[in-house]
């Protein structure tokens, strides 16, 4: 759609923000389709070019960039008694959704579990369980704009928190960006027992560990401090 308006050699990039617990509006699970999909691509591609045609010019505006890496706490494995069992049940599970013929997208969760529990099994035999993962936070200045930049999958709410953290005029946070820590959920998730809990599938999806409770607030306070360099530095 950009290109369409704007022409076939527009370079066109995407990043994602923080959608951890945000999907497109009017979103039901299960109900989605190749025709909502383009609609809402079509929405949004239309919207970027509208902007893109009436830009904003700085000139020589202040450039810079700071980043650290912190190492956020993660959940513990469960013991190699409870997760054979939970790799034989995942693996029978898959092996019978194979069997009928069901879809990937039905047979993928038994999936996931099966291989992490094999993983997890995997990490504590050859005595490499960690209780830390670490995790880059690297931030671009462009004049009053400040890009953030987190390998994680981050909640609306943490976004939110850090952006008014920030003294940018602008502040866009970039996720799944430089590597694929985890899924980074907010204490509220903690409590219940959807996709999102630690639990889950989500943080299965990433990796062998779920980040903690405690690995959010300490995010949330680096990439402040992070920012405020930023600003400081340049």
């Amino acid at each position: 759609m950009i290109r369409q308006i704007l022409g076939p050699e527009t370079v066109v990039m995407f990043t994602l923000g923080a959608a951890g617990d945000v999907n497109p509006a009017g979103y039901v699970a299960g109900a989605t389709t190749p025709q909502r999909s383009q609609q809402i691509g079509s929405i949004l591609g239309c919207e970027v070019a509208r902007v893109a045609l009436d830009p904003a010019y700085h000139e020589d505006p202040p450039l810079g960039v700071v980043h650290t890496v912190v190492d956020l706490p993660v959940e513990l494995l469960p013991p190699v008694s409870e997760l054979e069992p939970m790799r034989d049940h995942w693996a029978a599970e898959a092996e019978r959704m194979e069997a009928k013929g069901l879809p990937w997208a039905r047979i993928s969760e038994a999936q996931i579990k099966r291989e992490w529990a094999a993983d997890a099994i995997e990490a504590h035999r050859s005595r490499q369980v960690r209780q830390t993962v670490p995790c880059e936070v690297q931030a671009i200045r462009l004049g009053d704009t400040a890009l953030l930049a987190l390998p994680l999958e981050v909640f609306a709410e943490t976004a939110l928190a850090i952006k008014g953290a920030c003294p940018a005029s602008v502040t866009l946070i970039s996720t799944n960006s430089n590597g694929g820590v985890g899924y980074l959920a907010t204490k509220d998730a903690y409590k219940g027992r959807d996709y999102t809990n630690p639990q889950g599938l989500a943080p299965k999806v990433y990796g062998l560990y779920a980040l903690s409770s405690q690995a959010e607030p300490l995010l949330r306070r680096t990439a402040a401090q992070v920012l405020r360099a930023l600003f400081v530095a340049t």
